[in-house]
Order: C-alpha cells, then sequence, then structure tokens
C-alpha cells in the first residue's frame, strides 16, 4: 500500500511539473509574440510624433520615420526600435520602457513620458513647431 502512495505521489509530482511548464513556456511565448508583433499604427498617426523632445537640458530624443516604422534616435545618434503597443504608446526595447506620445487640448502633440516598468516617469518637451 505504501509503494502505490510513492508512485501516486511521483506521478502527481511530475504531472504538475509538465502542466506548469507548459503554462511558463506559452506565457513566455504570448509576451514575446505580443511584443513582436505589436499592432499596426497608420502612418499619419505616427507623423504627427515625429520632432524633437528635450529630455534635459541640451539632451534630446529625436522620433523619426524610417521605412515606414517609428525610431528613437538617441542623443548619441543611436537609433532605437519603437512597437507599438496602442495608436499612442510604444514600446522602446533597448531600454525596457514605454513611450507615451501626450496630446494637449487642442489635440497637439506637446510631449512624450518615458514610462518604466516600475512606474516612474520621464517627461521630455516638444521643442519644434509647439506640436502638430
Amino acid at each position: 500500500m505504501k509503494k502505490t502512495k510513492k508512485i501516486s505521489t511521483q506521478k502527481l509530482r511530475v504531472v504538475f511539473i509538465a502542466i506548469l511548464l507548459t503554462t511558463v513556456t506559452q506565457i513566455g511565448v504570448m509576451a514575446q509574440n505580443s511584443q513582436e508583433q505589436g499592432i499596426t499604427v497608420p502612418k499619419d498617426t505616427m507623423e504627427l510624433y515625429v520632432g524633437s523632445y528635450e529630455m534635459q537640458k541640451d539632451s534630446f530624443l529625436k522620433i523619426e520615420m524610417q521605412e515606414d516604422e517609428l525610431k528613437a534616435i538617441g542623443p548619441d545618434k543611436t537609433v532605437y526600435e519603437l512597437v507599438p503597443i496602442t495608436n499612442s504608446r510604444f514600446f522602446l526595447k533597448a531600454f525596457g520602457v514605454d513611450i507615451a506620445f501626450v496630446k494637449n487640448d487642442d489635440n497637439k502633440i506637446t510631449k512624450l513620458l518615458m514610462i518604466r516598468e516600475d512606474g516612474q516617469q520621464l517627461e521630455a518637451i516638444r521643442v519644434d513647431k509647439e506640436g502638430k
């Protein structure tokens, strides 16, 4: 009788571990797919975000369109990929932050927010054209 309990316990452990591994793998694949595929943002919407944003005194983040994709160009001229999450929010893979574009009451883009996973935000004010 004890031998039967041991076998049952071992089988339960194996089944539990298999289910756990399968679940973790599926969650990882879903997260990767959502980041890689993102969503499709209309080109004219992305063009509204193109401009220069001052992060700190004399330190700018430029947003540009390259090959129908939105890119961020840092102060050191490095080009970073922006993956759309919504029509106004993008994931900056290189730094693991979201970039949210903010409109004013006149529906013009006036700033962007860099939002870290822990909720901290860095605000960058648009310095060209006073927003579109």
